[in-house]
């Protein structure tokens, strides 16, 4: 017994109890997790019209929105969120519900677009980058700006119903962000070509995030890399 009292009084062990109790902790471990997580959502869709945004690239994983229910039906894995979305009509509207709030969603009708021989005058939409200076720090800001152009005339056609714009994966159960080994996935490494400045690099990391996000891919990590040959 006095061995036992012992080991547990001994201050590594202490240290190994606590830095194990820190562990759990970080992680939070949620089994119980139902549902799907969203890990990205696409801009000027229907969901994002409905006022669902983009988690951080850097959320923890228990910090994204999950989805637990569509108009009360329980949605627990990637097939019944997939099984009820596929009967969705156009206009219909669906209700939602995360783990944090209920999204009502108009369902959008997917158009097929003929351009014709012609042209008209019309008002358009544009997004455009620039740079602005915030707390000392030039950082590359996406716009939308209205315009009036000449463009060709266009037939459109209702072929179907456009998806929702949310991608999702199953609901995280702890925090352990899994590497592409287990996870699976590309790292793409630019390597700037002639001269450039730390505010370069810092500028392009912005507009890459922007313009990520423009295409609903938020959930991309991009950081610099300082040194490329490990």
């Amino acid at each position: 017994m006095s061995k036992i009292k012992k080991i547990f009084t001994s201050w590594r062990v202490i240290m190994l109890i606590l830095f194990l109790v820190f562990a759990v902790v970080s992680i939070r471990p949620e089994f119980w997790n139902e549902g799907v997580s969203v890990r990205s959502v696409i801009p000027h869709s229907a969901a994002s019209d409905a006022g669902m945004a983009n988690p951080k690239a850097n959320s923890a994983p228990l910090n994204k929105e999950t989805i637990t229910a569509i108009d009360n039906q329980p949605i627990t894995s990637l097939a019944d969120y997939y099984a009820y979305t596929a009967g969705l009509k156009a206009n219909q509207t669906v209700y939602i519900k995360t783990n944090k709030q209920i999204y009502p969603i108009v369902v959008k009708e997917l158009k097929e677009i003929t351009v014709l021989n012609e042209t008209e005058w019309k008002e358009v939409e544009e997004i455009i980058t620039t740079n602005e200076t915030v707390n000392g720090t030039v950082q590359a800001v996406n716009k939308t700006i209205k315009t009036t152009k000449e463009v060709p005339k266009t037939i459109e056609k209702v072929i179907g119903v456009e998806e929702l714009g949310i991608k999702v994966s199953e609901a995280a159960t702890t925090n352990i962000r899994k590497g592409l080994d287990l996870e699976g996935g590309t790292r793409v490494l630019l390597k700037p070509a002639g001269q450039y400045t730390l505010e370069d690099i810092d500028t392009t990391l912005e507009s890459l995030k922007q313009r990520l996000n423009t295409y609903g891919l938020g959930d991309i990590s991009v950081r610099k890399a300082s040194d490329l040959a490990g």
